[in-house]
């Protein structure tokens, strides 16, 4: 039997005329949210968006559980980490995200963040 969505998902995926309105309806209802990597995920996005960092970091952590090879939700791990002061995890996730396959953007970004001359000298191991 195919899974039903909860019905105020699928209200608030309806309503809005944006992507960005859809998903600030879904934050704002986000404890009804059905629970799935993907919208945990875009929800960790919303909350980083939002200056809220360690409702970020919340979400993200729980949505990297099941996307432990997701360049941009590790980057995004990272620099909300970056952003609560938190410089030896940021480091941790800002690693893994350059490992991993990463917009060359966020690559310099992360860098930036970190004082890497270059995505080379960015730390190991």
């Amino acid at each position: 039997m195919e899974a039903v969505p909860h019905p105020s998902y699928v209200t608030v995926l309806m309503t809005g005329s944006t992507k960005s309105d859809r998903l600030a309806g879904l934050y704002e209802q986000r404890d009804e949210v059905p629970q799935d990597p993907l919208m945990t995920k875009a929800l960790g996005f919303e909350a980083y968006r939002r200056g809220e960092y360690a409702r970020a970091v919340r979400y993200l952590t729980e949505s990297g559980k099941d996307r432990p090879g997701d360049g941009e939700l590790c980057f995004r791990l990272g620099m909300a980490y970056h952003q609560l002061g938190h410089r030896d995890e940021a480091v941790q996730w800002l690693r893994k995200a350059t490992h991993l396959n990463l917009k060359d953007a966020n690559v310099e970004e992360a860098g930036r963040v970190l004082g890497w001359r270059t995505p080379a000298n960015a730390p190991t191991g």
